[in-house]
């Protein structure tokens, strides 16, 4: 009796096994289909390369590597950070300025030379008519800084949470208090093409800064070159 369940068990078990298998092998397939069926590549060409590069394997996570100095090999996580932080320290330079902002500079500088001169421009809040004007030049897709705001977020702010926002860049700009994460970046090592991995010097630095602050930053120089090419 007990020798005949078993038999009948393990026959339910492989049917059951073979039934889910099919299950899976058909939702699969149908999931693909949906997949290919709403992908426009007029549309979604981002999209579409990111899933041809998952399909070959490109996107796959591979073991870190350690990183040489040299002197020594480094495995652990933390000593890597302080070894490129260091190296990109090193190597990294601030921006030159533009002609432009050289000759904002000296017109500035100018200005506040000038007896009773009344720069209302620099002292009026921002209007909504500059945030939205700011906020067309916003690119999409692109990864925040420390405060985790997407530039997906904030354009879909409604009339009430641009205001919030319009008050917070124009106290800002009042005030000169500028909020720590606008200051912060993240930095992401991205390994060079057909550089080796081991190496801390095969690396560039990328730094996810605040959208926000970005945000901000492009309202101050629309309103700044404006008055430059004004005057």
């Amino acid at each position: 009796m007990e020798k005949n369940s078993t038999i009948e068990n393990k026959i339910l078990y492989n049917k059951t096994s073979a039934l889910v298998k099919r299950k899976v092998k058909t939702a699969k397939k149908e999931k693909w289909t949906k997949t290919c069926e709403n992908l426009d590549l007029r549309k979604d060409g981002v999209k579409a390369g990111s899933l041809l590069n998952n399909l070959n394997g490109e996107k796959r996570r591979k073991n870190p590597k350690p990183l040489s100095t040299g002197d020594e090999t480094i495995v652990e996580d933390q000593k890597k950070a302080e070894v490129s932080n260091k190296y990109f320290s090193s190597v990294n330079k601030a921006e030159r300025a533009t002609k432009k902002d050289k000759i904002l500079v000296r017109k500035l500088k100018q200005k506040e030379k000038a007896p009773g001169v009344n720069l209302s421009l620099f002292e009026d809040c921002f209007k909504l008519s500059e945030l939205n004007r700011a906020m067309k030049k916003l690119k999409l897709r692109k990864p925040p800084g420390p405060d985790r705001l997407h530039n997906e977020m904030l354009l879909h702010l409604g009339l009430e949470g641009k205001k919030v926002l319009l008050k917070l860049i124009s106290k800002t700009w009042g005030t000169s208090i500028i909020p720590s994460a606008w200051k912060t970046a993240i930095v992401t090592p991205i390994l060079k093409k057909g550089k080796p991995a081991e190496d801390v010097k095969s690396y560039r630095p990328i730094h996810l800064t605040s959208c926000l602050g970005k945000l901000a930053e492009r309202m101050i120089n629309n309103r700044l070159y404006w008055w430059l090419e004004s005057n």
